[in-house]
């Protein structure tokens, strides 16, 4: 029987150095010149251009949440003694919408993003802002800068204003006035919505503006040196009540600014019976309401 040589082990190996592995090869395919390492270098590019993009138009416009509930007021409030049954549901309705609105908040505030900072839900601020912002549309609408309206306004009510003001006379010239608001801008209905992204959502509030304004169209004819103004163009100020629509959104735990979605109005009475449900899981949909 052959006699084998012992293996030499060290008394002590962490004073050793140890060999250290040669990496093996990966099994991705790597480019073997130049011109395949930049065909490689611009794909990605355009892969991450569209992925941006993609997200850019998410976080600009995914349309009106479903669930808003905006309840009718004045004549349009079913009466509890003339029509119990319907007015018994919109209440019902109005507290379920309610109940999933707190839900949503605490979910929102607390749960769709780990870590610190936490979102901000801006309860507070958003009446203040929602003025700000609103004078500051239709000042800009009035005037014609289609630039401006990207800051304040998301894809699609930007594309409906910038329409409307390519549609002007090339001689027209549009005065907004608001004269004063009537009592403060009111949170009637919010609803958050989880993206297909972690950490992300969209939140949107309607908000309640009641104000006395004013909308003066004049056109100034070839030769006239005054401008001329019709009697039915003339800024007659009136009350508007609106309800405007404002989204702010929360991607990979970065938020964006506030902007302004567009408007939505009251549900009608009609379309609510006491046995129908679909409502709440239509939603409303109009962009907006700017003249």
């Amino acid at each position: 029987m052959s006699l084998q040589r012992a293996r030499w082990r060290p008394l002590m190996p962490f004073l050793y150095p140890q060999r250290i592995a040669r990496p093996a090869r990966s099994l991705h395919f790597q480019p073997t010149n130049r011109n395949h390492a930049k065909v490689f270098k611009s794909m990605a590019v355009q892969i991450q251009k569209a992925a941006n993009k993609q997200k850019e138009d998410i976080k600009n416009d995914l349309g009106l949440l479903q669930g808003h509930f905006v309840r009718p007021t004045g004549p349009r409030k079913p009466s509890p003694i003339w029509d119990w049954k319907r007015w018994k549901r919109l209440q019902w309705l109005w507290f379920k919408s309610k109940y999933f609105s707190v839900l949503t908040q605490l979910s929102y505030k607390f749960f769709i993003k780990k870590g610190k900072p936490r979102p901000t839900l801006d309860r507070r601020k958003i009446g203040p802002l929602a003025q700000t912002m609103y004078e500051e549309m239709y000042t800009v609408f009035a005037r014609g800068d289609v630039q401006s309206l990207k800051g304040v306004c998301c894809d699609g009510l930007q594309a409906s204003l910038r329409s409307k003001i390519d549609n002007r006379h090339p001689r027209e010239r549009v005065n907004w006035t608001l004269h004063r608001y009537i009592g403060r801008p009111r949170i009637v209905s919010t609803r958050i919505g989880k993206l297909p992204f972690d950490e992300s959502a969209i939140y949107q509030v309607v908000v309640k503006m009641k104000s006395m304004q004013s909308l003066e169209k004049i056109i100034r004819e070839p030769g006239e040196k005054s401008d001329v103004v019709s009697d039915e163009k003339k800024g007659v100020p009136k009350k508007v009540t609106e309800y405007v629509v404002l989204q702010k959104s929360l991607l990979r735990g970065k938020e964006f600014q506030w902007k302004i979605w567009g408007m939505t109005e009251e549900m009608k009475p009609e379309d609510v019976l006491p046995e129908d449900t679909s409502y709440m899981a239509r939603g409303m949909v109009r962009q907006d309401s700017a003249t």
